[in-house]
């Protein structure tokens, strides 16, 4: 394990220092990988996709590709094409831990718009949330719900704008 984390960090470093590599480069390559069956590289991709879209892109496209790396990223929990069971627990806790990292960094992302931040956020949360519950956590999933449901009371103040997406972040979690 240690070896494949040393791999991974050597291949974030070569993406995330090239000049001309994009946050959407990175997470069209990451998906490739992925459908190749190669999990763990696709997962520590969109990792250094998601730190792209930090440093290179502006504030709403930063959230934009961050929140997409970290969807993407539950797709590949979702099913982990030749992971074991056994080892497909310690992946998802792994990423979740990951998937909290990007949303730590998407919280530093200063934008004008705070509605379009929390949906952001709110969709990031619900991801891990989900995430959290498919490995077994559902105490943790449901911390991380109401993490996105108090954030979304304080910054949505229009009622009706709230409900629908409060409601999003329901039918998700009961998919």
């Amino acid at each position: 394990m240690r070896e494949a984390k040393k791999t991974m960090q050597k291949l974030e470093n070569i993406i995330v220092n090239d000049i001309s590599t994009t946050g959407s480069k990175a997470r069209e390559f990451a998906w490739e990988l992925y459908k190749a069956k190669d999990s763990m590289k696709s997962i520590a991709l969109f990792d250094a996709a998601a730190s792209l879209h930090k440093n290179k892109d502006a504030e709403k496209s930063a959230l934009t590709g961050m929140s997409e790396c970290v969807s993407k990223m539950h797709s590949v929990c979702k099913d982990l094409p030749g992971v074991e069971d056994n080892k497909k627990r310690l992946v998802r806790e792994h990423v979740i831990n990951v998937m909290r990292d990007i949303h730590n960094d998407m919280e530093k992302v200063t934008t004008g718009d705070e509605k379009v931040k929390c949906r952001k956020l709110v969709q990031v949360l619900g991801l891990i949330s989900q995430t959290e519950d498919e490995a077994g956590k559902r105490d943790k999933a449901e911390k991380t719900f109401r993490s996105a449901e108090a954030r979304l009371k304080k910054t949505f103040v229009n009622e009706a704008e709230y409900q629908k997406v409060y409601s999003e972040i329901l039918n998700k979690l009961n998919n």
